[in-house]
């Protein structure tokens, strides 16, 4: 069985995201975990997909301190929005 860590990778590998120098606020670690569990149709939890994200090399921050939802600098690439993303187009 893959792991929840190796579905986030798969997913951050699909090129649904890029880097960008700043942190993205619209969406948290628990918004984008939901996506990857629609698009992969397995659970997976926040901290793997956390984990899955420091090792692709993203910079992560808590949206504020204690909070387990985090924030990402990236954006979604060109061609890709929330919808598709969310259904896994």
């Amino acid at each position: 069985m893959t792991t929840g860590i190796e579905i986030c990778r798969k997913w951050l590998d699909a090129g649904y995201i890029e880097p960008r120098k700043t942190f993205n606020k619209s969406m948290s670690s628990y918004s984008f975990k939901h996506f990857v569990e629609y698009w992969a149709g397995q659970y997976i939890t926040n901290e793997d997909f956390i984990q899955a994200v420091i090792e692709k090399g993203y910079k992560v921050k808590p949206i504020e301190e204690g909070h387990p939802n985090y924030l990402f600098n990236w954006a979604y690439c060109k061609g890709h929005d929330w919808y598709s993303v969310h259904k896994g187009l």
